[in-house]
């Protein structure tokens, strides 16, 4: 799983930078790097529990809650303001559209975790019911 994490962190700033440099405002708007923050984040996280096993779980478990954070702040914020809920164009559908890939990249995320979460226990079960040290 932190490889999963550091590869949403990246695939997440690539996509805040692509944000932040494809808008046509100017000023740019520093909000299009919001998706950046959350792969930096990501990325932290990955990393951590890469170099140091003590801390695997808790890395992996903020992660997770980076994740809900994004999940639902990205719809949260980009759902009720979608041309097909309001019926009317938004004024920056550009950033509409970003706000509900980011919930929706970070949701597909808290999913494999919740996953990833599930099949660690299932194997420290088994590993406890083999008299096998778990992990």
């Amino acid at each position: 799983m932190p490889t999963t994490s550091i590869l949403f962190g990246i695939a997440l700033i690539a996509y805040g930078v692509y944000l932040f440099s494809d808008t046509g405002w100017d000023p740019k708007a520093k909000t299009a790097l919001i998706p950046a923050v959350f792969g930096a984040a990501f990325l932290v996280c990955g990393v951590l529990a890469s170099v140091k096993e003590s801390l695997r779980k808790h890395a992996m478990h903020a992660a997770a809650v980076v994740g809900v954070i994004g999940c639902l702040g990205g719809l949260g914020m980009g759902i009720p303001k979608h041309k097909m809920i309001t019926g009317v164009d938004p004024a920056r559908p550009a950033a509409v559209q970003a706000q509900i890939w980011l919930g929706v990249l970070c949701g597909v995320f808290v999913l494999m975790c919740v996953k990833s979460f599930i099949d660690a226990r299932h194997a420290r079960k088994k590993a406890e019911s083999a008299g096998l040290p778990s992990a």
